[in-house]
């Protein structure tokens, strides 16, 4: 399924049908997508493709320290009409990893790795992502928690709009690649 177009300045928080309402789970956000279709879809000026850009380093740290089993919800003011509402581009992508940790989180040799990942602070200034990372293995409670607090922060704009996401999964090499080529065609173009 396509990333749908922005409506109102925001994705869509689902594909209505029926009465104007969703009809199947899967015409809700959060959306499936490939890391391809969201720097097509949205690396449409260059301080876009620069979070892009950072947000696809950041995936590949992510799989240099072998966090590959999981998905991201991706959103942010990088997913609205940013521009046109404030007269100023996004300067960062929002993104929750849910995952199954890795062992070397906790290996010494891998800690410069890790470290950038650890502080939402860091990541923004490393990556350009505003980063929460959930892991699978913690206590089911809290990760329903986590998740009841990311899906309410991502599923509303700062003016209260209700609004969608997309879903991409990790450990997609192919995808990722052919996101930084298509990323350095649009910057050659």
């Amino acid at each position: 399924m396509a990333i749908p177009d922005l409506k109102c300045g925001v994705l869509p928080p689902h594909n209505g049908h029926r009465n104007g309402g969703p009809v199947r789970q899967t015409d809700l956000s959060p959306f499936p997508a490939t890391t391809l279709e969201l720097c097509q879809k949205f690396g449409t000026t260059p301080e876009r493709r620069v979070i892009l850009r950072g947000y696809l380093q950041m995936r590949a740290r992510l799989s240099d320290l072998q966090i590959v089993n999981g998905f991201q919800w991706v959103d942010g003011h990088f997913l609205e009409d940013y521009e046109k509402r404030t007269r100023k581009s996004p300067d960062h992508i929002r993104v929750v990893t849910f995952c199954q940790p890795s062992q070397l989180i906790s290996d010494p040799n891998y800690a410069r790795l890790f470290q950038p990942l650890k502080k939402c602070s860091d990541t923004r200034a490393t990556f350009h992502v505003e980063h929460s990372l959930i892991p699978l293995d913690w206590p089911a409670k809290d990760i329903i928690e986590a998740t009841r607090f990311q899906s309410a922060m991502l599923s509303h704009s700062d003016n209260g709009v209700w609004k969608g996401y997309v879903r991409i999964n990790l450990n997609t090499p192919q995808d990722d690649t052919a996101a930084v080529e298509h990323l350095a065609a649009k910057e050659r173009a």
